[in-house]
């Protein structure tokens, strides 16, 4: 198997330091950084905007605990698809809201080029007010 080709940045994954939960199941000690979109999701657009921290959410890799019934990630493929929105949406508001972090020139062009499901689940024009928001 030969894994995405478009990896984040090794750094990225300092920018999640902050954060305890697994995106999908709620639970702590959260084990790897889910591409949201991806190519096998049909909103992929190909290009290196989609190394932006945009497109990562923290989640398991396998099941929270003994007691789940499914994995978060592995072999999960389908119900993480079917939750794009709320996991674009969560990790918004996690980086800005919780971190403060400032969107770079990658984040505004992820943002840009799938601002359609930012906007169909938050509300039309929510992508265009991050947008404007000063470079870090």
């Amino acid at each position: 198997m030969k894994g995405l080709q478009n990896r984040f940045p090794e750094d990225l994954k300092y920018e999640w330091h902050f954060w305890h939960e697994c995106m999908f199941c709620g639970k702590n000690g959260w084990d790897a950084l889910h591409h949201i979109i991806s190519p096998p999701c049909h909103e992929y657009v190909a290009g290196g905007h989609n190394k932006s921290i945009l497109n990562s959410c923290p989640i398991h890799n396998f099941k929270s605990d003994d007691n789940a019934v499914q994995n978060c990630h592995i072999g999960n493929e389908s119900e993480l698809h079917k939750q794009i929105p709320m996991l674009l949406e969560k990790t918004l508001y996690a980086l800005i809201y919780d971190q403060n972090y400032m969107l770079k020139d990658i984040d505004k062009r992820f943002l840009s080029i799938y601002s359609e499901i930012y906007d169909k689940r938050i509300g039309k024009g929510y992508s265009e007010r991050y947008l404007r928001i000063p470079n870090n």
